[in-house]
């Protein structure tokens, strides 16, 4: 700035010059700068370099002491946990709107992560995982999440780990792909059997009937992979799938009758498909056939 030059006006006049044509309104340097800048570089060499004594000047200390004080007085702590509260419910609400956004889901169990409510945001993180599974981003976060919040492995009834060879294979697609995969495994072993029935019934030639049975070889493989892959995860394969994000009592009606009188205790993470509903409750049936209620309250739909 042209005050750094106390006691040398010709280059504080030089740089005003310069900073009303870069700042100012000036549209263009004056005619002679260019002349009177060469003649002080030759008379008086370059111009006078940084002294750092200028930075306790009075002007460049009021900026730090401003800056000082609003850091003493901004409230952090509340803030900031007001700030991950409001994330947690924008997130919510796209969700409700959009439940299949594993994106949106993955960043709700992110910021639920951050308030410590660690049981739900585990549960959000691990339907974000079975919508996208091929993320690595969602395979880390649910398999960092359920391991915080003592979600059990490899128990029944609970949403897979993605840990061993198997389950990493399985995680390569989500439910509705390996679907769509096994309807076309089938149709591949249809048509090898059409190949072999049209052989036998002598509709086609016998050099038909390898081709027939290697469509169906590979078709029927296929089938039974995509197969075993649904299997893996059990409930959650399914349109009506929710998952429990908290401990809860499978009760045998929609009454809150004493927790001794239910049949099952849900842990978190349990996946179960909702087949009914009454007045807050959801009917909920176990892959090994066992059914009851649920409050709603501690269940998240995964699909819808």
């Amino acid at each position: 700035m042209p005050a750094s030059f106390s006691g040398n006006d010709a280059w504080s006049e030089l740089w005003s010059d310069a900073d009303l044509f870069l700042y100012g309104r000036a549209s263009s340097l004056p005619a002679d700068w260019l002349e009177r800048a060469q003649r002080l570089w030759r008379e008086q060499g370059p111009p006078p370099g940084f002294d750092p004594k200028t930075m306790f000047s009075r002007r460049n200390l009021y900026p730090m002491a401003l800056a000082m004080c609003l850091a003493a007085i901004w409230p952090s702590e509340p803030v900031a946990a007001a700030d991950g509260a409001a994330t947690a419910q924008s997130f919510r609400e796209r969700v409700e709107r959009r439940p299949l956004d594993w994106k949106a889901r993955h960043n709700l169990a992110v910021a639920l992560a951050g308030l410590d409510r660690l049981d739900e945001a585990a549960a959000h993180a691990g339907i974000a995982w079975v919508q996208h599974p091929s993320a690595e981003a969602t395979r880390i976060l649910w398999t960092r999440l359920a391991r915080e919040a003592g979600f059990p492995q490899g128990a029944e009834n609970n949403i897979p780990l993605p840990s061993g060879w198997w389950s990493r294979f399985v995680g390569a697609a989500s439910p509705p792909q390996w679907q769509w995969m096994l309807v076309i495994a089938g149709t591949v072993a249809g048509v090898g059997a059409i190949l072999l029935l049209l052989v036998v019934y002598a509709h086609a030639g016998r050099r038909w009937n390898a081709a027939g049975s290697a469509v169906l070889a590979v078709g029927a493989i296929c089938a039974a992979t995509c197969w075993a892959s649904l299997r893996t995860y059990g409930a959650l394969s399914n349109s009506e799938a929710v998952v429990v994000w908290q401990s809860a009592t499978l009760r045998p009606l929609p009454v809150e009758t004493p927790p001794e009188a239910g049949t099952v205790v849900l842990g978190a993470g349990s996946a179960a498909r909702a087949d009914g509903e009454f007045l807050g409750w959801r009917r909920l049936r176990l892959s090994h056939g066992r059914s009851g209620w649920v409050r709603k309250e501690s269940l998240i739909w995964a699909w819808r």
